[in-house]
C-alpha cells in the first residue's frame, strides 16, 4: 500500500475511541478518509467478517457523534493487498462543530 498517514488519512486496525475521533476531526476540518483493518505502519490487517463490520461502523459513528454525521460519510469495503479493509470517506461537515456524544 503506497497510501501513508497524513493530515487527511488515519490508518486504524479497528473501529475505536481513536477512530471515532479521527472521523470528528476530518468532519470539523476539511475531510479525510479513515481506513479500518489497517495496522498504524499502513500493513493491511484485514476484517474476518465484512459485512458484519460495515454495519457495526455506521453504528457506532451514527451513535457516537453528534450532530448527525452520517450524510458526511460514505463507508465503503476495500482490498488492499487482497484483505478486505473499510475506507470511510469524511466530507467537510456542514453542520460543524462535530463532537462525541459522551462528551456532551
Amino acid at each position: 500500500m503506497d497510501v501513508r498517514e497524513s493530515e487527511r488519512v488515519e490508518f486504524k486496525r479497528e473501529m475505536n475511541a481513536g477512530a471515532i475521533k479521527a472521523v470528528v476531526a476530518f468532519a470539523n476540518t476539511g475531510g479525510g478518509t479513515l481506513y479500518v483493518g489497517v495496522d498504524d505502519d499502513g500493513e493491511p490487517a484485514g476484517i474476518a467478517d465484512i459485512d458484519v463490520e460495515l454495519t457495526r461502523v455506521t453504528s457506532v459513528l451514527r451513535d457516537s457523534v453528534k450532530p448527525d454525521i452520517l450524510m458526511m460519510l460514505s463507508i465503503v469495503p476495500e482490498q488492499i493487498d487482497g484483505k478486505d479493509v473499510i475506507a470511510v470517506h469524511v466530507g467537510r461537515g456542514v453542520k460543524r462543530p462535530y463532537y462525541l456524544a459522551s462528551k456532551g
